[in-house]
């Protein structure tokens, strides 16, 4: 039986924000997971086999000792679905490189019991599961705060604080977080600020509303990554200011006819696709009543 695995939809937040974590923080990162091995060089995660099927590894790991260190993250519990696809990607990974392969999954969320071995025929297949909820925000926060010197370790330690458990909101961890990362801003290169700033930010925007959101914005409008943001959402402003004057173009026209039915103009006003707001434009140039702009639009 063949085995494929397709990212049709955009790659979800948390994968992508600790993705990166793994990337750049992987030598603080391990050792906070209680996994010892020392990692010599970061392997590809997507393989394309002869059947040209893709297999979507979330993160693998080349050790000194000759191993590969799997990652899988998981905010959703797969159960049996997901240690089968597992166990394909050690299969393939080990045959290619000729190493063992040992599977750790990263459960975040509300996971808190995961299945992480299944018999099938005469093997026994397991995963080693590192659980977010069984470790404290509170305690690394405190801990970070109450250091008079801190480490590169102890800003990396605060990254992963929104899938853990603990008592304080995650808007607070993240609004902290962050302003321990800018009083300490001289302690990291440029490059390592920001790509801290990314990885916390996008872990927030998964689990925080709007408002929380705009309070955490609030926390880092003085950071690159601030700035960034204010100019995305002024690109953003520009645009909704653009549909919303064609939109505007075509009640213009369409008052020539008449007073316009209110449903109406709630429909066109609620319209945000530019392309279709440009026809209806054309088709109310064209047309010589308001029944007719209706029932042809």
């Amino acid at each position: 039986m063949a085995y494929e695995e397709k990212r049709k939809v955009p790659e979800p937040r948390e994968d992508a924000a600790l993705k990166e974590a793994m990337t750049y923080f992987g030598e603080v990162l391990l050792p906070f997971f209680g996994i010892r091995e020392r990692v010599t060089v970061i392997l590809p995660t997507e393989e394309i086999r002869l059947e040209m099927q893709r297999l979507y590894e979330d993160f693998n790991y080349g050790t000194e000792d000759g191993k590969i260190l799997h990652f899988e993250f998981q905010s959703k519990n797969e159960g049996l679905a997901g240690l089968k696809r597992f166990r394909v990607y050690e299969a393939v990974t080990s045959r290619k490189y000729k190493k063992e392969v040992v599977t750790y999954v990263l459960y975040s969320g509300k996971i808190k019991n995961p299945m992480t071995e299944f018999t099938e025929g005469v093997n026994t297949y397991r995963v080693i599961p590192i659980i977010m909820t069984e470790k404290n925000a509170d305690a690394i926060i405190q801990k970070v705060e109450r250091k008079e010197k801190l480490l590169k370790e102890d800003l990396i330690s605060l990254l992963l604080t929104p899938l853990m458990s603990g008592t304080i909101t995650i808007v607070e961890r993240v609004k902290t977080s962050f302003s321990i990362m800018q009083r300490e801003e001289k302690m990291l290169e440029q490059d390592e600020r920001q790509k801290m700033e990314a990885v916390l930010y996008a872990l927030a925007s998964k689990f925080l509303d709007r408002q929380e959101l705009s309070e955490v914005k609030e926390v880092i409008r003085m950071t690159e990554l601030g700035r960034m943001l204010k100019e995305e959402g002024k690109a953003e402003g520009k645009e909704e200011g653009k549909v919303e004057g064609k939109a505007l173009d075509v009640l213009e026209l369409l008052e020539e006819y008449g007073k316009i039915p209110g449903n109406l103009q709630e429909l066109i006003m609620s319209q945000k696709d530019s392309a279709i707001l440009s026809k209806w434009h054309k088709l109310a140039a064209k047309v010589e009543s308001i029944e007719e702009f209706t029932r042809k639009m």
